[in-house]
C-alpha cells in the first residue's frame, strides 16, 4: 500500500518511515476512539463530559489520564492537600464526585484556583492545569498557572442581549499568516 503524498512529493520518501509511523498511529487510536468513546464526533463534544460538570446535588470532574498510576483534585478548597482522590473509570478517564455541601452551596466556591496532582506510572509526580478548565489565572509570583472553578451565581452570569448572528453562507478568513511555521 502506498500513498499518494509521495508520488505527490517525492522529497518526503526519506522520511517514508516516519510517515508511515504517524499514518498507523493515527489509524490505531481513531480505531480507539471509535470503539471506547462512540467515534471521533463523539469524541470531539468532550466538553461534555470532561471537567466540571454540574449533576444532582453536586458536580463531577473528568479528566482523560491515560498514563496516571494515581490523581487528586488540589486547590484552595482542600488547602493543596491530597485529599480528594480521582478514581479510574477505564480508557484513561479519572473521575471524582464533588457534591454540594449541606446548605447547599457547592464544594467549589466560585473563583478557587485548583490544579490536577498526578503520579504517572513510572512514579513521577507533577502537577497540571486541568485541560477543560474555563479560566486560568497566572501567580503573579511563580509565573505558574492555576485553573479556575467558574461557575458565578446566577445574579453574576452574563446575559446575552441580542440574538446569534445568522451563520455566513461561505467561510470568512480574517487573517493569514502564510510561513509562520517555516523558516521560509
Amino acid at each position: 500500500m502506498s500513498l499518494r503524498i509521495f508520488d505527490l512529493d517525492p522529497t518526503l520518501r526519506p522520511c517514508e518511515g516516519q510517515i508511515w509511523d504517524r499514518v498507523k498511529g493515527y489509524r490505531y487510536w481513531k480505531g480507539e476512539l471509535e470503539k471506547n468513546e462512540g467515534g471521533m464526533e463523539k469524541f470531539a463534544e468532550g466538553y461534555r463530559i470532561f471537567g466540571f460538570n454540574r449533576v444532582d446535588k453536586g458536580y463531577v470532574y473528568r479528566e482523560w489520564l491515560p498514563n496516571a498510576k494515581q490523581a487528586f483534585l488540589i486547590g484552595e478548597f482542600n488547602k493543596w492537600e491530597n485529599t480528594t482522590p480521582l478514581k479510574p473509570e477505564g480508557f484513561g478517564r479519572w473521575a471524582v464526585q464533588l457534591p454540594d455541601k449541606a446548605d447547599g452551596s457547592t464544594l467549589l466556591p466560585h473563583k478557587s484556583q485548583l490544579k490536577v496532582r498526578i503520579e504517572s506510572n513510572d512514579g513521577q509526580w507533577f502537577e497540571r492545569v486541568p485541560a477543560w478548565t474555563k479560566l486560568a489565572w497566572q501567580d503573579a509570583g511563580t509565573m505558574l498557572f492555576n485553573g479556575v472553578f467558574w461557575e458565578p451565581p446566577a445574579a453574576e452570569r452574563y446575559v446575552f442581549r441580542h440574538a446569534r448572528p445568522p451563520k455566513p453562507e461561505s467561510l470568512k478568513i480574517y487573517e493569514a499568516h502564510v510561513g509562520m511555521g517555516s523558516c521560509e
